[in-house]
Formats: C-alpha cells, structure tokens, sequence
C-alpha cells in the first residue's frame, strides 16, 4: 500500500491554527513533531493568523521586582492595556499572583487587577527578617477562570528573627484571621540549647547559618505550599489545612536559583539551570502514598515499610487517585493473597530467601500483576538474592528472536543464561569505553 500523502501547507496551517491558546505547551509540542511543523507554526505569518483568529491574550500587564532589601527600588508596574492597574497606595514589594489575585505588601494586601478591589489584612504577627508569601483561591475543585469575589487563603512563611525559628500561618478570607503559627521543629527542646549549639560551632571554627526562608515563590501543589530554606536547598511544606510545617530534603542541595513547580502529574517539582543545561526533579507521589501505609517513624525518617495487614485494608480507588492507575489493582489483591497465606504471608516471604533463584521467580510470579522482570527486583533488593539480574520483557523478546531465550517463554534456564550472556557483554562494552 503507497503511503498516504501529506497535506497541503495551507491546510497543515489551517489545522495548526485551532490548537487552542489556553495551554501555550499545545503550540510547542507540536512545533516539535518534524520540521516541516516547526516551520508552520514559526512563519511570521502564522503567527499573525494566530492572533487574528483567538484574539490578543487576556495579559493586563506585568508587575517585576528585583530584590527584597531594605533601600532597593521599589516594584515596577508595566501595563499593556489602557485600564487603571495601580493599586492604591503604592505598593512597597509584589510577593504573589495566582487564581486571578495578587499579592502585594504594604503591608498586606490582595489586589484583583481586573476589578481593582483591594483586600487589606492584618499583620500575621511572626518577627521576621526574610519572609515568602502565597495567595490562592480557597474554593474547592474551582477551575480558577473566573475566582473574582470569591475567597481566598494566604500564607505566610519567615524566620522568626527573634528566636530564629522557621514560622508559617494561613489567613482566611472567610474567617479574616490569621491562624496561630505554625513552628518548623529545629530539635531543640529550649532557646538555650538552640544557643550552646551556635556557640558549639564558633568554638569549632564553622559559620552558623540561621535557617532563612528563601524570598521566593512558593510551588502549590495538593493541600500543601512548598517554599526553600537558604540552609542546603532544603524544602518546607506547609499544610495549612493542619496547620503543620515539615522538612524535606532536597534532591541536589548544591545548585543555586532553584524554582519549585507543580508538576503534569501532581507531584512536586524542583528545577535549575546549570550552564545551558535545564535540570528537573519530581517527587513521587505514588512511593510517598505507599510510605504514607506504613508506621510513621519521624518528620525526617520518614516511614516504616507498610505491613501486608495495613495494605490489604487500602482500597483500590485509594491508590488510584494517588496516581497509581492499573497497578493499584495489583498492590491490593497481592496484598490480599500474601494475607490469606498462613500467618499473613510472613513465612512464605521469608522462605523465599532460602530457595533456588529460578523457584523464587516463579513462586513471585503467581502474586497478581507480577512478571519475570519485577519477579528478579523483588529477589535482587528484597530477597537477597544478590544474583538475580532483573531484565526487560523486550529484551527477552530480542533474546528469543536471537536463540537465546527460553523456548518456555519465560522462567527456564535459558532465560538465565541469556541474562548472563547479556551481562557479560555489557561488561565488555564498558570495558572496551
């Protein structure tokens, strides 16, 4: 069959041009799908098509700061429309915009550029130095494409610079109050050990660093805001709902100018820019919720393992809404087959550390969505079986086409001795480079 022919140019152009401008990655992945698409959509003239046909963007105009010290210029205030933008008084420091609100601090206020209403509120009654601020619609399951009126939270996070304490309280435009502070436990129990510990390291000769929030912007992600701490990257999370701050440690304390994001899938993101060079970082959120099972051990240790009794009791929408899609099926109804094994499935476990490699793979592959892939991870991280060497469906696929494959398709010797083969060669080639 010849192959179908590709479109005119104009008809390319008239297709390209209905991508719609609410989301600007739709024009970018599609520049990226060939060259001649990436032309199309770079044509000065498409462009100008683009415009004509979805009108101008609903961009008012475009508030910049530069730093956040005492004595620097004040805020500036660009606009691109003919409206009255400027808040009235004049605004000292732009901290936050986001669901159509923005948040100015002179002292505190939330500005709706498009109406120009202006919400004053109170000082959050935290000492500080340094501080981050965030403000977001409080309004459940909104699309945020029209909030205007409708209430809103605000949290405020800084170093309490009396006690030199990490601090964080929400205001609620419901309420008009301010919660009480949220403390950052530091493991300290009193203000004099906090102080024989700077002194501590002053005899030893190194620089203590009071524990400063970074004045950046804060990534809202879930029922939480993430803000950075100046000390190692490291990543606070407020959960204003309990009203709870936490540490998390970061994936590279050693880079500097980091942005947290929500990330497409919801979880945390964490980027830099080293050189020419984007570097990004997301939290898993499906390993987290699973941890989450488990006894909890401490805000930085983290969790215990989850127990077989504890996930039997997860549901399987549970894990689903976390993110774990068609897996979620599988963690259950393993978990409820070890269960149902005598003594929960604990010796059974157990004696699959003492058997053959090959009878471990293959009693591993009768729990529900198990393969001879994630059968060898089990063996190899859980089971001690330091020799088992985990391998991809498709290369043993490749390995079958080759003659080196089981003819069983699955868990004989010859499996294993195309994976030593595999290994072998691998090691070669790193030799060899």
């Amino acid at each position: 069959m010849a192959p179908p022919s590709s479109l005119p140019d104009e008809l390319l152009a008239e297709i390209l041009l209905r991508l719609p401008p609410d989301e600007p990655s739709h024009l970018f992945r599609a520049a990226l799908v060939c060259k001649r698409w990436l032309r199309a959509i770079c044509d000065p003239a498409f462009l100008r098509g683009y415009r004509r046909f979805h009108g101008s963007p609903p961009l008012l105009g475009l508030l910049h700061r530069r730093m956040v010290m005492q004595g620097d210029p004040e805020p500036r205030l660009v606009r691109t429309t003919a409206a009255p933008l400027s808040p009235e008084p004049p605004f000292r420091r732009a901290l936050d915009c986001r669901h159509g609100r923005v948040l100015l601090h002179c002292p505190f206020v939330v500005w709706d550029p498009v109406t120009g209403d202006q919400n004053r509120l109170l000082e959050a009654g935290i000492p500080w130095l340094i501080y981050s601020a965030a403000v977001f619609c409080a309004v459940t399951c909104c699309d945020h494409l029209d909030c205007h009126g409708g209430p809103f939270r605000v949290v405020f996070i800084a170093t309490d610079d009396d006690d030199e304490l990490v601090k964080a309280s929400v205001y609620s435009s419901e309420t008009g109050a301010w919660t009480t502070p949220a403390i950052l436990d530091d493991g300290f129990k009193t203000w004099e050990e906090r102080f024989h510990a700077r002194l501590e390291c002053c005899r030893r000769g190194e620089y203590y660093r009071t524990p400063y929030v970074q004045p950046r912007r804060g990534a809202l992600v879930g029922d939480a805001i993430y803000f950075t701490l100046r000390n190692d990257n490291a990543i606070i999370k407020y959960k204003w709902g309990t009203n709870c701050l936490s540490k998390i440690d970061p994936p590279s304390p050693h880079v500097y100018f980091i942005a947290l994001m929500e990330m497409e899938n919801g979880s945390l993101g964490f980027a830099y820019i080293e050189g020419s060079s984007l570097y990004v970082w997301s939290r898993n959120k499906m390993a987290w919720t699973l941890a989450g099972y488990g006894e909890r051990l401490g805000e930085v240790g983290g969790f215990q393992f989850p127990t077989i009794e504890r996930l039997a009791r997860v549901s399987e929408q549970e894990l689903r809404e976390a993110g774990f899609g068609f897996r979620a099926k599988y963690i259950v109804g393993t978990a409820k087959k070890l269960q149902a094994e005598p003594d929960g499935g604990k010796k059974w476990l157990s004696s699959l550390r003492i058997r053959e490699l090959p009878e471990v793979i293959e009693a591993l592959c009768t729990l529900p969505g198990v393969g001879p892939k994630v059968a060898a991870c089990i063996a190899l991280f859980s089971l001690d079986q330091n020799h088992a060497f985990p391998v991809n469906t498709h290369v043993w696929k490749l390995g079958d086409r080759s003659g080196g494959g089981a003819p069983d398709g699955g868990r004989g010797d010859g499996k294993q001795d195309f994976a030593v083969e595999l290994e072998l060669g691998l090691g070669k080639r790193r030799k060899k480079n």
